[in-house]
């Protein structure tokens, strides 16, 4: 026989359920957490192209995801740069390689082509 703590869990853990599925038949949507990450971030987007040791920005923020998305592989590296700080870089060799911050590659990772 479960315990009063045990049913106390059972019980707010059925309301959670009952509250959550009365939202979504009421039509309301509730943000994923990726977006809600997203939405909390309040730096800008920041994505740049680094091309044999030389970062530009590039200010095309759709086209240059399209692109860094298409590299071979993505990987979390953290640098600082005198356009700030990159947290992502997509590459497909160490000559060609697109920098992005948090911001910009959770943008990216939302589109449709991704």
């Amino acid at each position: 026989m479960p315990t009063t703590k045990e049913w106390t869990t059972i019980n707010l853990s059925l309301i959670i359920i009952v509250l959550l599925l009365t939202l979504n038949l009421a039509g309301i949507k509730l943000p994923s957490l990726g977006q809600a990450i997203y939405a909390l971030d309040r730096e800008p987007p920041l994505l740049a192209v680094e091309w044999k040791g030389e970062i530009t920005k590039c200010d095309d923020l759709n086209r240059c995801c399209l692109e860094a998305l298409e590299q071979v592989e993505c990987v979390k590296q953290t640098i600082q740069s005198p356009l700030g700080k990159f947290s992502w870089s997509c590459r497909n060799s160490q000559e060609l390689q697109y920098r992005m911050n948090n911001k910009a590659y959770s943008y990216c990772q939302q589109q449709p082509w991704s």
